[in-house]
């Protein structure tokens, strides 16, 4: 990685925030631009994983942002060793996380973003899965097809399981330790910027 220019640029970037301090910055960049070749063969296993994308902001019109996979067949196993409950969930509390206008990004911590499909899901009547991040979000991260479906039927719930944050790490539900180790070089991005401008992420 030495003489990396993209690593040289990120470094750039980082040191760019006054909230992030040299031990800090080191930490981001080893664990976000050691990229082991495992990383882009999950590309072959797309269907398999849940990718959150973590954004580092942008310079000079570069995107900061890393995604950490979450493994939705290690997911599943979990859940179905603890025997979680399902919960029934109005479908009007689910919105869609991208605009249709312009594709952005839209945050909540009221609702729960999904993801909408017109593709037919080969998971019907199986609970979906939503995920309560770190700083209060909620999100679909298995069952967006079956949200559609339900949208489009004019269904009033669908049955789901949370899960929170805190097991994925816990029980190593990531779909490497790469993509564990990016999430957290997150959340310790966003914890520095919370401290320091006294606010929480939206």
């Amino acid at each position: 990685m030495k003489n990396n220019p993209v690593k040289e640029k990120f470094k750039q970037h980082l040191e760019s925030y006054e909230f992030l301090s040299s031990s800090k910055i080191k930490f981001i960049l080893n664990q976000i631009t050691n990229i082991p070749k495992s990383f882009f063969d999950e590309e072959n296993d797309w269907w398999n994983h849940y990718a959150i994308n973590n954004s580092f902001g942008e310079t000079l019109g570069t995107d900061w942002i890393f995604p950490s996979r979450i493994s939705i067949p290690k997911l599943q196993k979990y859940l179905s060793l603890n025997k979680r409950n399902e919960i029934q969930v109005p479908l009007k509390e689910f919105i869609p996380q991208y605009s249709e206008s312009n594709e952005q990004y839209l945050p909540s911590l009221t609702n729960i973003l999904y993801t909408p499909s017109t593709e037919e899901s080969a998971s019907q009547g199986q609970p979906i899965i939503i995920l309560k991040e770190f700083h209060g979000g909620l999100r679909v991260i298995d069952g967006n097809h079956r949200v559609s479906q339900a949208k489009e039927a004019k269904l009033e719930n669908i049955s789901a399981y949370f899960v929170n944050e805190e097991e994925i790490f816990e029980f190593h539900l990531f779909s490497s330790h790469y993509n564990e180790m990016t999430r957290k070089a997150f959340r310790i991005f966003v914890d520095e910027m919370n401290k320091y401008y006294g606010d929480t992420i939206d």
